[in-house]
């Protein structure tokens, strides 16, 4: 649609990890609908695996917070030991100032509330990205 022609990407890739199939899979058209490169991860181990394998590629992570194997804290917490200047973006149910400092103290740069509109995803990556 041209209305979203602003959020088209320029070939970035973006790692994407949630457990939930239908989230995943969604998520991952739209991405890849807006030009972006999209790897997914079930889980915070998965993505770690991923992210060492592909971290010269990969641009930003969005991640959700609540995951069973690992959840989104703990890998946001070793993808910055990893690199320090990662771009996260932290997908949650449930938004309040607690998990917001605690979220960003982990190192998410931008926290989305789920569920998620397409405007709020691209507009996340963007800001992400910035």
């Amino acid at each position: 649609s041209t209305g979203n022609q602003q959020y088209s990407a320029a070939g970035e890739t973006i790692l994407l990890v949630d457990d939930e199939d239908l989230i995943r899979n969604i998520a991952d058209d739209i991405l890849q609908a807006y030009n972006y490169k999209v790897y997914t991860a079930k889980n915070g181990a998965e993505a770690v695996q991923i992210y060492s394998e592909k971290i010269d590629e990969i641009s930003a992570v969005v991640t959700d917070v609540m995951m069973p194997v690992m959840g989104g804290i703990e890998l946001m917490r070793i993808l910055r030991s990893i690199n320090p200047d990662i771009r996260i973006i932290a997908a949650s149910g449930v938004v309040d100032n607690d998990i917001t400092k605690n979220l960003k103290a982990a190192g998410a740069q931008v926290i989305l509330l789920k569920p998620f509109t397409v405007d709020k995803l691209l507009s996340a990556i963007q800001e992400v990205l910035e």
